[in-house]
């Protein structure tokens, strides 16, 4: 009786941690999916702000920083 108890804790503690990798390996996946899209949408964006700078005629650069999540910009010749 013993044994068989064992054996079936030991089975289910095995699909618990089966469950939980799968999980996170999902989860993971997910992470990187949503990663590749927004960097995706991302190009898009920054293609299209360039295209409209372009057809509007302005002789400005914009300029992508990462760090305050905004889009810098500033005249060219202006150093």
């Amino acid at each position: 009786m013993t044994f068989t108890l064992v054996a079936h804790l030991r089975e289910q503690i095995g699909v618990l941690i089966r469950s939980k990798i799968e999980l996170q390996r999902k989860t993971d996946a997910e992470k990187e999916l949503r990663a590749i899209e927004v960097s995706h949408q991302l190009a898009n964006y920054r293609a299209h702000s360039e295209y409209i700078v372009k057809i509007l005629g302005r002789r400005e650069t914009y300029s992508w920083d990462p760090s305050n999540s905004g889009i810098l910009h500033g005249m060219e010749n202006q150093i």
